[in-house]
């Protein structure tokens, strides 16, 4: 690919309403009474540009089924420095019984609020769902994000945009598991962009608990995924680890 094109692709995609190359999945599980640090990272490569972006942040539950959590953004765009882009605060909701039903259901709403008060803020929500058959559990989210507030560009458009997450794992033992990872965007929910614009990204990933001790546990998992349009970032490298409590 092109640099020139490359470079404005990964600008594209870091300006816009696009998930960052640290993006995760969110799973629809709470666990009552729980603590965590997390910290996410990610690296995506298109020919010879690079954007990279982190989270830290801290979590908990604040109710039966209910989790929150608050995090600072950080950034590196092509050719710029690290920098704090803003703060994000998710909240998840667990909507069924661990195992009642076939599939477990839960939603998650997620606000993005960047330190330039100019800038858009990002508003997700979606459903969470997942699965398990013997040792392997699936997941599938599907996520709307919107933009709102700030400055829209002259030509810009204030969208709805359609993004999923994807995974399957198989559950060797609790401190080592392995499956993949897939994560997309497709465009406007009501009118796709065409398939060359869409991106999508599907690659093996790995996955962890470690007790440490008196009910903690060190969480850990991470992708290697490969961009599957024009669109996409030809590798992105992701990883989550998370200190419970």
């Amino acid at each position: 690919m092109n640099k020139h094109i490359a470079a404005l692709l990964l600008s594209v995609m870091a300006s816009a309403a696009f998930a960052g190359p640290d993006e995760y999945l969110f799973l629809p599980i709470v666990e009552q009474g729980e603590k965590e640090i997390d910290m996410k990272l990610g690296r995506a490569e298109s020919g010879h540009e690079v954007e990279s972006a982190g989270t830290l942040g801290f979590g908990t539950t604040v109710a039966p089924r209910w989790f929150l959590e608050a995090y600072g953004v950080w950034e590196k765009p092509v050719s710029a420095d690290y920098k704090l882009k803003g703060f994000e605060f998710e909240s998840k909701y667990q909507l069924t019984e661990t195992g009642e039903y076939p599939i477990d259901l839960g939603v998650i709403a997620e606000l993005e609020i960047p330190r330039d008060r100019k800038a858009q803020r990002e508003f997700v929500l979606g459903p969470l769902l997942q699965t398990e058959t013997g040792r392997m559990q699936y997941n599938l989210n599907v996520l709307l994000e919107r933009t709102f507030g700030g400055e829209l560009d002259p030509g810009e458009h204030r969208d709805t945009v359609l993004r999923y997450q994807g995974q399957i794992k198989y559950r060797l033992q609790p401190e080592f598991e392995f499956g993949v990872q897939a994560f997309g965007e497709v465009g406007k929910w009501n009118d796709w962009a065409s398939s060359k614009e869409q991106t999508h990204k599907i690659g093996p990933a790995v996955f962890g608990k470690i007790n440490v001790g008196e009910r903690r546990f060190l969480v850990y998992n991470a992708a290697w995924l490969f961009g599957a349009t024009d669109a996409s970032p030809d590798n992105t490298v992701r990883a989550q680890i998370e200190f419970e409590f």
